[in-house]
């Protein structure tokens, strides 16, 4: 049976390629609608590839987000499928990008990315050249494109095609875990690569494998700092915890504002810690709200102290704030601070 012949003309050079597909601009034969037109490489393993750019299609009309690349069109076979032009890309831009260009970008893509782990999804690749600003149904947004190496939740996944000790996704913005077991990845790796994203958009200044790479002064040096912690569990909790943490990063802080993310009074907030199971000591948190370091330092003390000693009283800790059910998990408790270093913590304690 021939091969239905797609109802597009392509341009004669491809916008991109990839690892085993690439993108050319191109238009409807009937309708003359301009879009991007991605289809398999010709000379690659087409059952692996295939299977890819399936999974690819799949996850992308699943999650249906406006901040994550539509599919307008695909062959019945998946072996092509259609999106918007992008109107620019990250990569293309040149960084310093003024700050608040960069929190809109983090905070639509972080939101982009939020609907994929809602979904059990992880990009896996979250890159400049995979953030883009489309137009689509009237409206200009920036979106996570190029879900190539999404892991999908296990059982979903028809074959392993990730191996333990394999090089896997971007050297530089990929997370130390990508190395270890890249199936395993979790929403944290997704966050370790937004925030190498934000370093290399401020320093202009490409990210190294294993090396650190942080914005001499605020407002992003925080923000980069705790989303490229080596450790998952020492990065913020989600997607939307990292982008509380921009938008108060973004702009200077004014506790008369009444901020959502500033400590400035008597109220309640989270502190996302977890134990470690092996010792029963909570020694890693996760936070996702801000402490001015104008605030009024006893308040600042009266919080750290809290958090202090709910984290030595591991006894109190798991009994007044583990889930009953889930004593060993992630853990919600009170108060946080971001703005503190541990040394600063030492000093306001010592008072």
């Amino acid at each position: 049976m021939p091969k239905e012949k797609p109802p597009y003309r392509l341009a004669r050079k491809p916008l991109g390629v990839g690892g085993f597909a690439e993108v050319f601009e191109a238009e409807h034969r009937e309708t003359g609608e301009r879009v991007a037109f991605k289809r398999l490489l010709r000379k690659i393993n087409r059952e692996e590839a295939l299977a890819r750019l399936r999974r690819e299609i799949e996850t992308l009309r699943r999650i249906d987000h406006p901040h994550v690349m539509p599919v307008l069109d695909h062959a019945a076979d998946f072996s092509w499928y259609t999106m918007p032009l992008a109107d620019a890309v990250l990569a293309s831009l040149e960084p310093p990008i003024a700050d608040e260009l960069l929190t809109t970008i983090v905070r639509e893509c972080a939101a982009g990315l939020a609907a994929a782990h809602d979904a059990g999804l992880v990009h896996r690749d979250v890159t400049p050249p995979n953030i883009v600003r489309i137009t689509h149904d009237g409206q200009a947004r920036w979106v996570i494109a190029d879900f190539g190496l999404v892991r999908r939740p296990r059982g979903l996944t028809t074959v392993v095609r990730t191996m333990a000790g394999s090089e896997f996704g971007t050297a530089g913005f990929a997370a130390p875990e990508a190395w270890d077991d890249p199936h395993a990845m979790t929403a944290q790796a997704d966050i370790y690569s937004l925030g190498r994203v934000v370093a290399w958009a401020v320093t202009g200044r490409l990210p190294a494998p294993n090396r650190s790479l942080l914005p001499d002064d605020e407002p992003w040096r925080t923000f980069v700092q705790r989303a490229t912690q080596d450790e998952p569990t020492a990065r913020p909790i989600s997607m939307r915890a990292l982008v509380a943490l921009a938008d108060g990063e973004s702009q200077p802080i004014d506790p008369s504002a009444g901020h959502p993310n500033l400590i400035s009074g008597p109220i309640r907030h989270t502190v996302i810690a977890q134990r470690d199971v092996s010792t029963g000591v909570a020694k890693r948190y996760s936070a996702d709200v801000l402490v001015d370091r104008s605030a009024e330092p006893k308040s600042i003390g009266a919080i750290v102290r809290a958090l202090t000693n709910l984290l030595r009283n591991e006894t109190s800790f798991r009994d007044s704030y583990s889930p009953a059910s889930q004593p060993d998990r992630v853990t919600d408790v009170v108060f946080l601070f971001v703005y503190l270093s541990l040394d600063d913590a030492a000093k306001v304690l010592s008072r």
